[in-house]
């Protein structure tokens, strides 16, 4: 009896054992369901990750692209502006050109236009010199008052100013020979003397008046040549300036260098 109460002890103790492992292996089935769910969770949030980090680096990428678009693009308009901005200065410089232009096609006619002591004739102002120079220390002083011994561009008497021609006084113009070139003859301004067909003018036969006769005078309406330093041969000069309407400021001529 006591051997048949062992077996039936054992029995149940085996059941309960064996109930025991049972529930042990559906917890363990449990939490390897949930580990095999959070496992699949994690992979597809892995797999979220990498497709945000490929997205992520696509958008950098194009990014980039646009950064350098706009880089070419802002180089490109700086480019452009700076073209603009040169434009614009030549379109300046042609305004001013176009004025100053005007202004010489329709020469001022009122005497406001000259300063004190200059005379108006044919839209320039003329002054005669006091003080007896030589023909360049005239032509500096000219330049100090913005302009120039005077450039006659026409022989004919009756365009010259009546002081000129009616006198027996000389004064220096802007002409003198350049150089040692012995018959090549030059105005102040840069411009050769010529005839209308064209040919250079050599004046009244100028190797007659010796090799020190270089520079050019006025006097009674003919021009002569005389010694430019020579102290015998200080002359008083005659600087011209272009006239200016009223309240417009000077504009001293451009003198060749």
């Amino acid at each position: 009896w006591q051997q048949g109460q062992k077996l039936q002890q054992a029995s149940h103790d085996h059941a309960a054992k064996h109930d025991e492992l049972w529930q042990q292996v559906g917890t363990q089935e449990q939490r390897l369901g949930q580990a095999g769910e959070a496992l699949v969770q994690a992979q597809e949030e892995l797999a979220r990750t990498r497709a945000e980090l490929v997205q992520a680096r696509q958008e950098g990428n194009r990014s980039q692209e646009e950064l350098q678009e706009t880089r070419t693009v802002l180089r490109q308009t700086r480019v452009d502006m700076e073209r603009v901005q040169e434009r614009a200065r030549d379109l300046q410089q042609q305004l001013d050109e176009s004025k100053r232009a005007l202004a010489s096609a329709r020469p001022c006619q009122v005497t406001d236009c000259c300063p004190e002591t200059w005379v108006l004739h044919h839209g320039k102002c003329l002054l005669l010199s006091k003080e007896k120079k030589n023909w360049e220390d005239s032509k500096e002083w000219c330049k100090q008052k913005s302009a120039r011994l005077l450039v006659l561009q026409d022989q004919d008497q009756t365009k010259m100013p009546s002081f000129l021609t009616n006198t027996d006084v000389s004064y220096w113009i802007g002409l003198q020979r350049i150089s040692n070139e012995w018959l090549k003859w030059t105005w102040v301004d840069g411009t050769p003397w010529t005839w209308v067909d064209g040919t250079l003018y050599t004046g009244s036969r100028w190797w007659e008046l010796g090799w020190e006769h270089n520079c050019g005078a006025m006097k009674g309406g003919s021009m002569v040549a005389a010694d430019c330093f020579s102290d015998d041969a200080k002359l008083p000069a005659v600087c011209e300036k272009l006239a200016r309407e009223p309240g417009m400021p000077p504009e001293p001529f451009l003198f060749p260098h």
